[in-house]
């Protein structure tokens, strides 16, 4: 039942930003038969990549197709994350959350590399998200924040954005036999 809803949902984004069918394969990159399958609702179930460039592309929240497969959500845009008031940020007096940085290093088999010690490359493709998505916190929040505060996220960012890629590029060594690693690994190097 969810993937009849995710299938009204993406024909209804694409729409929105007024691309065609190829335009989602080709910017996905997917090929035009998964996106024709999301679209008719006809797919039994879709991989971590795939979901991934769905929301890459049609401007979704990360994990928001994994949230509408289980959950029945609406993926949300990028842009309707909601933002705080500058009312409500200026009352407040405790100084805001830090934005993990690091995240646990994940499985080998979690991260779809295999066994064999690539947790450190997993761990890799973890660390670049972490920073795309500090990113786009700190994007959405830089309105809010003081000069002080805004310039210290940053900082972080570049910090953390500089990590990724080194760590993506030393685990490129690992990933030498899985193209589509590799092209996923290529991507996030580009979108740091």
């Amino acid at each position: 039942m969810s993937m009849q809803q995710l299938a009204g949902w993406v024909r209804d984004r694409r729409a929105q930003l007024e691309l065609t069918q190829e335009e989602v394969a080709a910017l996905g990159p997917l090929s035009d038969k998964t996106v024709r399958t999301v679209e008719s609702g006809r797919a039994t179930g879709l991989r971590r990549n795939t979901r991934s460039a769905l929301e890459r592309v049609l401007q979704w929240q990360a994990g928001s197709v994994k949230d509408a497969i289980d959950h029945g959500l609406k993926p949300q845009p990028l842009a309707d994350k909601p933002r705080p008031s500058k009312r409500r940020t200026e009352a407040k007096e405790e100084p805001p959350q830090a934005i993990p940085t690091t995240p646990p290093i994940a499985p080998a088999g979690e991260a779809g590399l295999g066994g064999d010690g690539l947790a450190s490359a997993g761990a890799s493709f973890a660390v670049a998200r972490a920073a795309l998505r500090l990113r786009n916190a700190v994007g959405l929040m830089r309105d809010t924040m003081a000069p002080s505060e805004l310039e210290a996220a940053l900082a972080d960012l570049v910090e953390t954005q500089r990590e990724a890629e080194i760590a993506l590029s030393q685990a490129m060594q690992w990933i030498v036999n899985d193209d589509a690693k590799r092209r996923e690994a290529g991507q996030l190097l580009y979108e740091l």
